[in-house]
Protein backbone atom coordinates (compact mmCIF):
# COMPACT_ATOMS: atom_id res chain seq x y z
CA UNK A 1 0.00 0.00 0.00
CA UNK A 2 2.80 2.43 0.95
CA UNK A 3 4.65 1.60 -2.26
CA UNK A 4 1.53 2.36 -4.28
CA UNK A 5 1.06 5.74 -2.52
CA UNK A 6 4.69 6.66 -3.20
CA UNK A 7 4.28 5.69 -6.87
CA UNK A 8 1.14 7.82 -7.18
CA UNK A 9 2.94 10.78 -5.58
CA UNK A 10 5.88 10.43 -7.97
CA UNK A 11 3.55 10.24 -10.98
CA UNK A 12 1.72 13.33 -9.69
CA UNK A 13 4.96 15.27 -9.27
CA UNK A 14 6.16 14.29 -12.75
CA UNK A 15 2.82 15.38 -14.24
CA UNK A 16 3.00 18.69 -12.37
CA UNK A 17 6.54 19.27 -13.64
CA UNK A 18 5.51 18.55 -17.21
CA UNK A 19 2.73 21.14 -16.92
CA UNK A 20 4.83 23.80 -15.21
CA UNK A 21 6.30 27.08 -16.37
CA UNK A 22 9.68 28.36 -15.26
CA UNK A 23 11.47 31.68 -14.98
CA UNK A 24 15.09 32.68 -14.54
CA UNK A 25 16.74 35.92 -13.38
CA UNK A 26 18.20 38.21 -16.00
CA UNK A 27 19.80 41.71 -15.87
CA UNK A 28 18.20 44.57 -17.79
CA UNK A 29 18.99 48.27 -18.12
CA UNK A 30 16.22 50.83 -18.11
CA UNK A 31 16.18 52.79 -21.40
CA UNK A 32 14.84 55.86 -19.58
CA UNK A 33 17.22 56.30 -16.64
CA UNK A 34 19.84 53.56 -17.27
CA UNK A 35 19.18 51.92 -13.91
CA UNK A 36 20.23 48.27 -13.89
CA UNK A 37 17.68 45.82 -12.52
CA UNK A 38 17.18 42.09 -12.24
CA UNK A 39 13.97 40.85 -13.78
CA UNK A 40 12.53 37.43 -14.61
CA UNK A 41 12.82 36.01 -18.13
CA UNK A 42 10.93 33.02 -19.51
CA UNK A 43 12.59 29.69 -18.90
CA UNK A 44 10.26 26.97 -20.14
CA UNK A 45 6.62 26.23 -20.89
CA UNK A 46 4.53 24.03 -23.16
CA UNK A 47 1.47 24.11 -25.38
CA UNK A 48 -0.62 23.14 -22.33
CA UNK A 49 -0.79 26.86 -21.45
CA UNK A 50 -3.42 27.20 -24.19
CA UNK A 51 -5.71 24.83 -22.29
CA UNK A 52 -5.67 26.76 -19.01
CA UNK A 53 -8.80 28.67 -17.98
CA UNK A 54 -7.40 32.01 -19.14
CA UNK A 55 -8.31 30.80 -22.64
CA UNK A 56 -11.86 31.93 -21.81
CA UNK A 57 -10.52 35.50 -21.72
CA UNK A 58 -8.35 34.79 -24.75
CA UNK A 59 -5.12 35.60 -22.96
CA UNK A 60 -2.34 33.15 -22.19
CA UNK A 61 0.71 32.70 -20.02
CA UNK A 62 2.96 34.64 -19.41
CA UNK A 63 0.38 37.46 -19.55
CA UNK A 64 -1.37 35.79 -16.63
CA UNK A 65 1.76 35.72 -14.46
CA UNK A 66 3.18 38.56 -12.36
CA UNK A 67 6.75 38.62 -13.78
CA UNK A 68 5.46 39.59 -17.25
CA UNK A 69 5.34 43.32 -16.43
CA UNK A 70 8.78 44.80 -15.79
CA UNK A 71 9.13 47.99 -13.74
CA UNK A 72 12.28 50.07 -13.22
CA UNK A 73 13.03 50.56 -9.53
CA UNK A 74 14.22 54.12 -10.13
CA UNK A 75 11.94 55.87 -12.66
CA UNK A 76 9.08 53.29 -12.65
CA UNK A 77 9.19 52.79 -16.43
CA UNK A 78 6.88 49.77 -16.84
CA UNK A 79 6.03 47.61 -19.85
CA UNK A 80 5.55 44.02 -20.85
CA UNK A 81 8.84 42.15 -20.64
CA UNK A 82 9.26 41.93 -24.44
CA UNK A 83 8.93 45.70 -24.84
CA UNK A 84 11.17 46.89 -22.01
CA UNK A 85 14.48 46.92 -23.90
CA UNK A 86 13.12 48.03 -27.27
CA UNK A 87 11.91 51.56 -26.58
CA UNK A 88 11.93 53.92 -29.55
CA UNK A 89 14.53 56.55 -28.55
CA UNK A 90 12.41 59.32 -30.06
CA UNK A 91 9.74 58.54 -27.44
CA UNK A 92 12.06 58.77 -24.43
CA UNK A 93 11.36 62.47 -23.63
CA UNK A 94 7.59 61.90 -23.73
CA UNK A 95 7.78 58.76 -21.60
CA UNK A 96 10.08 60.50 -19.13
CA UNK A 97 7.60 63.37 -18.82
CA UNK A 98 4.76 60.92 -18.17
CA UNK A 99 6.76 59.08 -15.50
CA UNK A 100 7.93 62.11 -13.53
CA UNK A 101 5.22 61.83 -10.87
CA UNK A 102 4.61 58.07 -10.92
CA UNK A 103 5.01 56.14 -7.68
CA UNK A 104 4.02 52.74 -6.32
CA UNK A 105 2.66 51.65 -2.95
CA UNK A 106 5.79 49.60 -2.25
CA UNK A 107 9.31 51.06 -2.26
CA UNK A 108 11.53 48.20 -3.36
CA UNK A 109 14.10 47.11 -5.90
CA UNK A 110 12.22 43.81 -6.33
CA UNK A 111 9.57 44.54 -8.93
CA UNK A 112 7.64 41.39 -8.02
CA UNK A 113 6.76 42.94 -4.65
CA UNK A 114 4.84 45.68 -6.45
CA UNK A 115 1.30 44.51 -7.26
CA UNK A 116 1.01 43.73 -10.95
CA UNK A 117 -2.14 45.85 -11.10
CA UNK A 118 -0.06 48.90 -10.15
CA UNK A 119 2.58 48.04 -12.74
CA UNK A 120 -0.14 47.62 -15.37
CA UNK A 121 -1.62 51.02 -14.53
CA UNK A 122 1.76 52.69 -15.14
CA UNK A 123 2.34 50.57 -18.24
CA UNK A 124 -1.01 51.71 -19.64
CA UNK A 125 0.20 55.31 -19.62
CA UNK A 126 3.51 54.31 -21.18
CA UNK A 127 1.76 52.49 -24.01
CA UNK A 128 -0.52 55.45 -24.62
CA UNK A 129 2.60 57.53 -25.21
CA UNK A 130 4.04 54.81 -27.46
CA UNK A 131 0.71 54.46 -29.30
CA UNK A 132 -0.72 51.01 -29.95
CA UNK A 133 -3.52 49.64 -32.14
CA UNK A 134 -6.96 48.33 -31.18
CA UNK A 135 -5.82 44.72 -31.05
CA UNK A 136 -3.16 45.61 -28.49
CA UNK A 137 -5.57 47.59 -26.34
CA UNK A 138 -8.31 44.99 -26.39
CA UNK A 139 -5.84 42.41 -25.11
CA UNK A 140 -4.23 44.85 -22.64
CA UNK A 141 -7.57 45.57 -20.97
CA UNK A 142 -8.40 41.87 -20.89
CA UNK A 143 -5.10 41.33 -19.08
CA UNK A 144 -5.88 44.12 -16.62
CA UNK A 145 -9.35 42.70 -16.05
CA UNK A 146 -7.86 39.27 -15.39
CA UNK A 147 -5.41 40.56 -12.76
CA UNK A 148 -7.93 42.82 -11.03
CA UNK A 149 -10.30 39.86 -10.87
CA UNK A 150 -7.52 37.79 -9.31
CA UNK A 151 -7.25 40.28 -6.42
CA UNK A 152 -11.05 40.46 -6.07
CA UNK A 153 -11.36 44.06 -7.25
CA UNK A 154 -14.66 43.55 -9.05
CA UNK A 155 -15.15 47.21 -10.01
CA UNK A 156 -11.76 47.53 -11.69
CA UNK A 157 -12.12 44.14 -13.34
CA UNK A 158 -15.48 45.19 -14.77
CA UNK A 159 -14.16 48.58 -15.88
CA UNK A 160 -11.29 47.04 -17.84
CA UNK A 161 -13.35 44.25 -19.35
CA UNK A 162 -15.88 46.83 -20.52
CA UNK A 163 -13.08 48.71 -22.28
CA UNK A 164 -11.81 45.47 -23.84
CA UNK A 165 -15.32 44.67 -25.09
CA UNK A 166 -15.88 48.13 -26.57
CA UNK A 167 -12.63 47.95 -28.52
CA UNK A 168 -13.32 44.40 -29.74
CA UNK A 169 -16.78 45.46 -30.90
CA UNK A 170 -15.11 48.18 -32.95
CA UNK A 171 -12.66 45.62 -34.35
CA UNK A 172 -15.63 43.59 -35.65
CA UNK A 173 -16.56 46.48 -37.93
CA UNK A 174 -13.12 46.73 -39.50
CA UNK A 175 -13.15 45.05 -42.93
CA UNK A 176 -9.49 44.15 -42.49
CA UNK A 177 -10.58 41.80 -39.69
CA UNK A 178 -13.19 39.95 -41.74
CA UNK A 179 -11.27 36.66 -41.71
CA UNK A 180 -10.72 36.95 -37.96
CA UNK A 181 -14.35 37.56 -37.05
CA UNK A 182 -14.62 34.13 -35.44
CA UNK A 183 -11.72 34.96 -33.12
CA UNK A 184 -13.08 38.42 -32.33
CA UNK A 185 -16.52 37.00 -31.51
CA UNK A 186 -14.83 34.69 -28.99
CA UNK A 187 -13.32 37.80 -27.40
CA UNK A 188 -16.57 39.80 -27.35
CA UNK A 189 -18.52 36.82 -26.09
CA UNK A 190 -15.92 36.13 -23.44
CA UNK A 191 -16.01 39.66 -22.11
CA UNK A 192 -19.81 39.63 -22.14
CA UNK A 193 -19.76 36.39 -20.17
CA UNK A 194 -17.56 37.92 -17.47
CA UNK A 195 -19.70 41.06 -17.49
CA UNK A 196 -22.75 38.86 -16.81
CA UNK A 197 -24.28 39.42 -20.25
CA UNK A 198 -24.61 35.71 -20.81
CA UNK A 199 -27.43 35.62 -23.38
CA UNK A 200 -25.53 38.04 -25.60
CA UNK A 201 -22.37 36.00 -25.02
CA UNK A 202 -24.13 32.84 -26.20
CA UNK A 203 -25.21 34.58 -29.39
CA UNK A 204 -21.61 35.58 -30.12
CA UNK A 205 -20.34 32.06 -29.48
CA UNK A 206 -23.00 30.42 -31.64
CA UNK A 207 -22.40 32.86 -34.47
CA UNK A 208 -18.66 32.29 -34.19
CA UNK A 209 -19.13 28.53 -34.54
CA UNK A 210 -20.70 29.07 -37.98
CA UNK A 211 -17.61 30.93 -39.21
CA UNK A 212 -14.18 29.85 -40.39
CA UNK A 213 -11.01 31.57 -39.28
CA UNK A 214 -8.80 32.85 -42.08
CA UNK A 215 -5.64 34.88 -41.57
CA UNK A 216 -4.44 37.59 -43.94
CA UNK A 217 -1.39 35.56 -44.96
CA UNK A 218 -3.62 32.60 -45.85
CA UNK A 219 -1.64 29.70 -44.41
CA UNK A 220 -4.09 26.76 -44.68
CA UNK A 221 -2.48 24.44 -42.12
CA UNK A 222 -2.02 27.18 -39.52
CA UNK A 223 -5.51 28.54 -40.11
CA UNK A 224 -7.00 25.05 -39.78
CA UNK A 225 -5.27 24.54 -36.42
CA UNK A 226 -6.44 27.92 -35.13
CA UNK A 227 -9.96 27.22 -36.35
CA UNK A 228 -9.99 23.87 -34.57
CA UNK A 229 -8.74 25.49 -31.36
CA UNK A 230 -11.37 28.25 -31.55
CA UNK A 231 -14.11 25.65 -32.06
CA UNK A 232 -12.98 23.82 -28.94
CA UNK A 233 -12.88 26.96 -26.76
CA UNK A 234 -16.24 28.15 -28.08
CA UNK A 235 -17.82 24.76 -27.41
CA UNK A 236 -16.30 24.64 -23.90
CA UNK A 237 -17.64 28.12 -23.25
CA UNK A 238 -21.17 27.16 -24.30
CA UNK A 239 -21.03 24.22 -21.90
CA UNK A 240 -20.42 26.72 -19.08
Amino acid sequence: MKKRIVTILIIGLVSLTLLSTTWFESPHKCPICNTKSTFQDIGSYGSYIYQWDSKFQYIFWPLTDSPVVYSCSQCRYSTYMWDFDSLDVSKIPLVKEYLKDKTTSVKTTDYLKIPITERLEIAEGVYKVLERDDEFWSKFYRVKGYHYDAVKDENKARENRTKALEIAEKMKLNVDNEGRLKEILLITGGMKYFLNKKDSAKNDFRTALTLTYKSKDSKPDKDANINKYLDKVLSDFLEK
